[in-house]
């Protein structure tokens, strides 16, 4: 069978006019789609990591707000605890005072009456005695 060459270099004319033509009309736009694609996909990672990024300095932010509300407490707690500390001694304090006071009150007192009763004593011996 002989080869007809006229048939061969129109079947290879061909070939090259639909390379072309799915290169202009097919791959082309393809091409831009995945371009387009890969694109989007690659600012949305990039987005990602700056929200990531964002998130981590927010954390690293309320942890250093967490320590800073710690501490004061903290601090506030052992004020109200020196302050009440302080307030029950005053406390005691005065209650001493008032203790001692009404023991010393109650010593004068005891004392008057004793003397009072040996007073009444006293003079209830000397008219027995005299009567």
């Amino acid at each position: 069978m002989p080869i007809d060459w006229f048939t061969v270099v129109a079947q290879a004319v061909n070939f090259l006019i639909l390379v072309v033509l799915m290169r202009k009309f097919l791959y082309g736009p393809i091409r831009r789609a995945v371009e387009a694609r890969e694109k989007k996909i690659q600012d949305s990672l990039r987005e990602a990591a700056d929200k990531y990024t964002q998130a981590a300095e927010h954390e690293e932010a309320l942890k250093h707000r967490h320590a800073e509300l710690e501490a004061s407490r903290d601090r506030m707690i052992g004020e109200a605890r020196a302050r009440a500390e302080s307030e029950r001694q005053a406390l005691l304090d005065a209650a001493r005072r008032d203790v001692d006071a009404k023991r010393t009150e109650w010593l004068e007192s005891f004392a008057r009456q004793r003397d009072a009763l040996a007073a009444d004593v006293g003079r209830a011996t000397s008219l027995a005695a005299c009567d």
